[in-house]
Parts: structure tokens; C-alpha cells; sequence
């Protein structure tokens, strides 16, 4: 009989539930489908993503335990929240953890509950190369620009965009461009075509924590407005990107004196994003930056199943391994 843990996520963007081995801490099975949007919106309502989440786990849980055999399901994770801070709620959550606390009664076992920023953490951190318990992680998506301290599951955040996200700008721009939201992959294949001359500015806060992109969507729209060829947007927009994590990673590293920096979230799943934190890393800065899989970069519950598996281990090795 094989042990495994099972994790949801139903994010403001996409379903996803996933299967991790008790035993070697590997995922089994991955299954997440995107939220449909409308062509020419930057997302959808939280009332219709919920619908579309209730929809869609039926079907995914069956693909995800499609062909498996002579499972033990022995505890289940959920995404309750968006991130680890006080009165962190979206209701497309709850769906999720309905899911996962009607499969935990039905087996009768525990359910452990994370935030979606915790979930994207540990996707990333599985098969990065970080084995350390105590690092920095940036996390860059469509709703979060965040820079936090990890330490042995603790979450602590050093710093953030005080107006929209990376991920916003991306999809914002590229909505205005013509492109499907989300927007990233678009936009970047547009990038691959232009040179960056970083154009557009960085600005920063004078704690070199605290980052603001709205001034770059306002100077990206005049940029669109004036028929500036949409490549060399592009290619302007992911420079910035990778310019303002750098600045920020490097102020959080030398705040803390940790020089380890996992970067997460779906904006990193972008090659380009991850070959120019890399090639500026090497050259520039006093730190080590980390990457997991790309394909578990962006919203998935893997990394919910995960948190959930280090969770149970926990419990049995208080209880003196008296559960399976």
C-alpha cells in the first residue's frame, strides 16, 4: 500500500490538485486547469471563479488519481488564504478547503491548513537545490510582489510593491496590447524580439524594500498609445522586472545576512525572467538565487501537498509514530 497526501488550491487563476509519496516525498500526480477569462479582461469576479472552481475538482481529482492503485490517503492540505498575514481572505479559498475537509472526514484524517503564498514556496523549493530551512523567497504572480524571510515553515515579510504587482503589469499591459490575460507567456515571446534599454525606471522606496510599478503601466500605456513597436514594451516591462527583484533581494539579503533567494511564483516560470536574475546574480550580487520545476512555478497545489506531508511528519514524530 503506497502513503500519499493530498493538496488543493483553488487560486484566484486556477484549480489544481496534487498527490505526494509519504515515503520519498515525490509528486505523484499533478493536475491544475486555468480559470476560463473573457477576452479583453484582466481576470474574473470571485463569485464566478468560485463556480468555475466547483466545476472544475470533479473532474481534476479523477485525473489526478487516474491509474493509481493501492493508495492510502494519509492526511489532506488545503490553501485556506492567500498569504501569511493577519485577516489574509478570498472566498474562491473555501472551496477548496470544503473539498479537502470532506475528503479528510470521509478517511478520517487530519487536514492541514497553509496560505497559497506557503503553497508556491514549497512547489518552488521542490527540486531547486535549496536544502536550507531558513532562506529568503521572492514571490512574483499576478496578485503578489513580495519579498519574505522562511524560516523552518515561518513566513515573515521584509517587503513588497505598494501599489500593483509585477504579474499585474505584465497582464495589464498585455490586455491593453491585445493578448490573452494571463498574459505572461505572450508577452514574453514579444520580449524575445526587443531590446531592453530599461526605459523605464526603477522606483523604490528609500528602505529599498518597498517597490511601486504603477508609474511603469502609466509610461507602458502612453508607450502603446504612441505606437511604440510592442516587442521593445515587452522586452522594457520584463527588464524592470527583473531589475526591481534584484534590488530588492539584495536589500533583503543584506538586511538579514541569509544568502540563499528562492524566487517563486508564476512570473518565474518565465525563462527570460529566470536567465536574467541568473546572469545578474553571477555578476552582481553577493547571493545565490534558487528556481524549482517551471512547471510548478505558477498556482498549483503541489506545493499544499507537500506542506502538508512535512505537517504529518511532524505529528507522528510527536506522537512517537503511533498513526500507519
Amino acid at each position: 500500500m503506497k502513503l500519499v497526501t493530498v493538496g488543493f488550491d483553488t487560486s484566484c487563476y486556477t484549480t489544481s490538485i496534487a498527490l505526494v509519496s509519504v515515503e520519498n516525498s515525490t509528486v505523484l500526480s499533478s493536475q491544475r486547469v486555468m480559470l476560463p477569462v473573457r477576452q479583453g479582461e484582466r481576470g474574473v469576479r470571485q463569485s464566478e471563479a468560485v463556480f468555475h472552481h466547483v466545476r472544475h475538482l470533479a473532474p481534476l481529482t479523477r485525473a489526478c488519481f487516474d491509474g493509481m492503485t493501492n493508495l492510502d490517503i494519509v492526511t489532506v492540505g488545503v490553501a485556506d488564504k492567500p498569504r501569511d498575514q493577519e485577516a489574509s481572505y478570498m472566498p474562491v479559498f473555501t472551496v477548496g478547503v470544503s473539498f479537502g475537509e470532506s475528503l479528510a472526514a470521509i478517511h478520517n484524517i487530519p487536514v492541514y491548513a497553509f496560505s497559497h503564498q506557503r503553497g508556491h514556496i514549497e512547489a518552488s523549493r521542490y527540486q531547486s537545490g535549496l536544502d536550507s530551512n531558513s532562506f529568503l523567497a521572492f514571490h512574483l504572480s499576478g496578485g503578489t510582489n513580495e519579498i519574505v524571510r522562511y524560516d523552518e515553515g515561518d513566513v515573515t515579510l521584509l517587503g513588497a510593491s505598494n501599489d500593483i504587482s509585477a504579474g499585474q503589469l505584465i497582464d495589464r499591459s498585455g490586455v491593453t496590447l491585445g493578448l490573452p490575460f494571463p498574459s505572461g507567456p505572450a508577452l514574453e515571446q514579444l520580449a524575445l524580439n526587443g531590446a531592453c534599454e530599461d526605459l523605464l525606471p526603477i522606483s523604490m522606496d528609500s528602505d529599498g524594500l518597498h517597490c511601486h510599478f504603477s508609474g511603469a503601466e502609466t509610461r507602458v500605456l502612453q508607450w502603446i498609445q504612441e505606437k511604440k513597436p510592442p516587442q521593445e514594451i515587452a522586452a522594457e516591462i520584463f527588464g524592470l522586472i527583473i531589475r526591481v527583484a534584484l534590488k530588492m533581494a539584495l536589500t533583503a539579503s543584506k538586511l538579514t545576512g541569509i544568502k540563499e533567494v528562492l524566487f517563486t511564483g508564476g512570473v518565474t516560470s518565465s525563462q527570460l525572467v529566470r536567465e536574467g536574475i541568473i546572469a545578474r546574480v553571477a555578476a552582481d550580487t553577493p547571493f545565490r538565487a534558487f528556481f524549482g520545476l517551471k512547471e510548478y512555478a505558477c498556482d498549483n497545489a503541489v506545493g499544499i501537498a507537500l506542506s502538508a506531508l512535512s505537517a504529518y511528519r511532524k505529528e507522528i514524530k510527536n506522537d512517537g509514530g503511533t498513526n500507519h
